[in-house]
């Protein structure tokens, strides 16, 4: 992987090289005690070539596993010839073959040892919880839309090299749109499996269907959810018939002021009148909360 700079340290392994054959010459030459006073000096030499060759074999850097070499986060890619502090890490390296992601889960609904389903740029692929830990940094968040929120560490078996490191990972407990308080009595069944359920809002003076992600339940009366909302639309809390997507309004504070009173209340008829739609067919009235 990494090959430091070693000219000293080569110089230094020929050195002790040189000085273990010098040693092992004069041991084979001498006898009697000579040669058991050359015998210590022999392994004293053989120790410092071996002293040598480690420190050769340490400015080489080897995969500790077959894997993928990636460059640090944030960092790039070290130069040839940059300085490198001792512990200072230069590169990542990642066993492909398994890969894991944090995702965040009910606590209540899974377990270590589960298999979950987790959808990985569109296509859904199957791994196993490792361990369930608390919600912390960035999903602390997810805690004030969900009763009990933990994080999930799902490991994948990608011996077939389908997935990629770095591929986006979604999660339900995640929500991809803007977030609103609205009572349950807003929420309203789509008849559609893909969007199951619906607000009705007010957009530019029309009705629109809006399909929704309930998220967590506050209190018995109220929940939280996401959907394309935008600052100016109204939410429909109720109305006391049926208004069809598409549908026209306009507000009652909104009725010209020839329709008031002398006194500058409104008249009887202004406010229990209705507003037409294209057509002629009057609209129910319907109670509207803004987000």
């Amino acid at each position: 992987l990494v090959r430091l700079k070693s000219e000293e340290r080569l110089l230094e392994q020929k050195i002790a090289s040189a000085e273990f054959k010098a040693a092992q010459i004069a041991h084979d030459k001498a006898s009697g005690d000579d040669k058991t006073i050359l015998a210590a000096k022999l392994d004293a030499a053989k120790a410092r070539l071996e002293l040598a060759e480690f420190r050769v074999s340490q400015t080489i850097l080897n995969a500790p596993f077959d894997g993928e070499v990636r460059d640090l986060p944030g960092q790039g890619t070290i130069a040839v010839g940059e300085s490198v502090l001792e512990g200072e890490p230069v590169m990542r390296m990642i066993d492909p073959s398994e890969l894991w992601v944090e995702i965040p889960v009910d606590r209540t609904q899974v377990k270590a040892g589960d298999s979950v389903s987790v959808p990985v740029d569109g296509a859904d692929a199957t791994g196993t919880i490792q361990a369930i830990t608390e919600a912390t940094g960035e999903f602390q968040k997810l805690q004030d839309l969900f009763q009990s929120v933990a994080i999930a560490k799902v490991l994948f078996d990608n011996g077939s090299g389908q997935l990629k490191p770095g591929q986006a990972v979604r999660s339900d407990m995640i929500p991809r749109h803007p977030i609103a308080e609205v009572p349950l009595s807003a929420i309203r069944n789509t008849g559609n499996a893909e969007t199951e359920r619906m607000v009705q809002i007010i957009r530019d003076g029309f009705v629109r269907n809006i399909p929704i992600q309930v998220l967590g339940q506050i209190g018995p009366t109220h929940v939280y959810v996401s959907a394309r909302f935008t600052s100016s639309d109204e939410l429909i809390a109720s109305s006391s018939e049926p208004v069809p997507d598409g549908s026209w309004v306009r507000s009652l504070l909104d009725v010209p002021a020839s329709l008031q009173s002398e006194s500058g209340n409104e008249s009887s008829n202004a406010r229990n009148s209705v507003p037409p739609v294209p057509g002629g067919t009057p609209l129910p009235k319907a109670s509207r909360s803004k987000f």
